[in-house]
C-alpha cells in the first residue's frame, strides 16, 4: 500500500502541473539590451536617443524619450505567440513608469502614451479585444508608476498576427518625457490538468482502504 500511495502521490504531482505559455521574449529586459524587441522612430533622430537600457543594482530596465529629438512618434513591439491547447486564459502584466521634465500641464497638452495588442495597421486593441488600449492614453504628466496584471478576453487565443506594442507621442511642447519599463509580460495561468479530480478521488478511496484494512488487522 505504501508503493500504491507513492505512485498516486506522483501522479498527482504530475498532473496538477501546466508549463505556463510565456510568449515575450526578453520581458524583463534581464539581457540588458532590447533583445527580442523592434524599436523605431518616426520624424528624426536616432533609435540611441530615444532608447536606451538603464542598469541598476537591481537590474535592467528600459528607456524610451520623447521630445529630445525631431522624432514625434517612437514604437516599442514584440510579436506575441498566443497559441495554446487549453482554456487557460492569457494574462498581461506590467510595471513600469512614466515621467516628464514639465509639470502641472494643462490636460491633453503633454506628450502621452499608449500600451495594447497591435496587428500591424497601427490600431491597438485592449485587453477585451476592442479597439483602444490597456489604459487609454494617458497624459505624461510627471511621476506615475504603473503596475498590476489584466487578463485577457478568450478572443485572443490562437490568435495570429498580434504584437504587444508601445507607444510614445509627443505633443510638441518641447520638453521630454520618459517611460522607464521594468516588465512587460504575458503568460498563461495554470490550470489543474482534467485528469487532477479523479486522482484526487482515486487517492481518497486508496487512503480509506488502507485504513480499513488497518482497523481489521487490530480487530
Amino acid at each position: 500500500m505504501y508503493k500504491i500511495n507513492q505512485l498516486l502521490g506522483a501522479s498527482l504531482l504530475l498532473a496538477g502541473t501546466h508549463t505556463m505559455a510565456a510568449p515575450i521574449v526578453n520581458g524583463d529586459f534581464s539581457q540588458c539590451d532590447f533583445g527580442g524587441w523592434t524599436t523605431e522612430t518616426v520624424g528624426g533622430g536616432t533609435i540611441d536617443e530615444q532608447f536606451s537600457i538603464v542598469e541598476t543594482p537591481q537590474g535592467c530596465s528600459a528607456a524610451l524619450a520623447i521630445d529630445n529629438s525631431p522624432s514625434f512618434i517612437n514604437l516599442m513591439y514584440q510579436d506575441i505567440d498566443f497559441t495554446t491547447t487549453t482554456t487557460a486564459p492569457f494574462v498581461f502584466s506590467y510595471d513600469f513608469t512614466v515621467d516628464s521634465v514639465l509639470t502641472g500641464q494643462a490636460p491633453g497638452s503633454t506628450d502621452y502614451f499608449a500600451l495594447g495588442l497591435g496587428d500591424g495597421s497601427g490600431n491597438l486593441f485592449n485587453a477585451q479585444g476592442e479597439v483602444g488600449s490597456f489604459f487609454g492614453m494617458p497624459d505624461i504628466d510627471g511621476t506615475q508608476r504603473y503596475q498590476g496584471s489584466i487578463e485577457l478576453a478568450n478572443i485572443f487565443a490562437n490568435n495570429t498576427g498580434l504584437s504587444l506594442e508601445l507607444q510614445m507621442f509627443s505633443n510638441f511642447d518641447g520638453a521630454p518625457a520618459f517611460i522607464t519599463v521594468n516588465t512587460l509580460s504575458i503568460a498563461q495561468a495554470s490550470i489543474p490538468a482534467p485528469a487532477t479530480a479523479a486522482l484526487l478521488l482515486l487517492g481518497l478511496l486508496a487512503g480509506g482502504f488502507s485504513r480499513r484494512c488497518h482497523t481489521g488487522g487490530n480487530a
